[in-house]
Formats: structure tokens, sequence, C-alpha cells
């Protein structure tokens, strides 16, 4: 369980899993702390490298409401897709961020140490956004 603010992820190995932690969450939130779950803003995301595990559709409900499953969600600020890819933030990051961190670049004097820190910043940042 991935948990920030009032925004949780719950990984399960398998459906089963996954309805079980799910009764049990929705059990404590109501029953100790009078609150309740928002099934318009919770979603299914199967994530697997194999193609039939994220096209197979699931039967998750809280309170006897089924749970839409989705292809991509977005968990505080970071697409997470069904092939457990972030593609399209990769392309936002090269079409965004490189145009600005580059921005006249063709006409920079620098110094080796200047270069070393973009050398640096391409791999912390971009390392990901070969294609």
């Amino acid at each position: 369980m991935l948990r920030f603010a009032d925004d949780i992820a719950v990984l399960a190995e398998n459906e089963n899993d996954l309805q079980n932690t799910l009764n049990i969450m929705n059990d404590t939130m109501r029953d100790e702390f009078k609150m309740k779950i928002n099934i318009k803003k919770t979603n299914i995301l199967i994530s697997s490298r194999r193609e039939e595990e994220r096209l197979r559709t699931t039967n998750i409900a809280i309170d006897n409401e089924s749970l839409q499953q989705v292809q991509e969600y977005k968990y505080l600020g970071s697409l997470i897709t069904a092939e457990g890819t972030s593609k399209k933030e990769i392309n936002l990051i090269k079409t965004y961020v490189w145009s600005v961190v580059l921005y006249g670049s063709e006409t920079w004097t620098i110094a080796k140490a200047e270069e070393n820190r973009l050398l640096a910043l391409k791999h912390g940042v971009g390392e990901g956004c070969k294609e």
C-alpha cells in the first residue's frame, strides 16, 4: 500500500487479495473513522508485462458497487499505465523540460564543469527519455 495524505494506492498479487484488502479498508474506515471510500474516485488498474493479464477484466466492488477498471491512472502527478511505463510523461519531459533547459544552447560557450552539469542533468532527469 502506498499512502500520501488522502491518496492511497493498494497493490495486490491477485484479484482476491485486492478485494479482501479493500473490504478490510472499507470496514475499518466506516466503523472506526466514520469515513467512506469515494467510489467515483476509486479505480482498478491491472499492471503487467503480459498483455493477456492487462486485458483481463476484474469484478472488484466496495459495498456492492463495482469499481471502474482503467488502462492508465494518474497518482500523485505520475501517470501509471497498464504496461508499467510512463511514456506519455517522458514525452512531456522531452517536450517541455529539455526545450527550456537547452534554449539558446547553440550559442552557448561553456566550460567543462558546466558541460558535466548538463550531462548529469541529462542522466538524472532524462535518461529514460530514449525511445
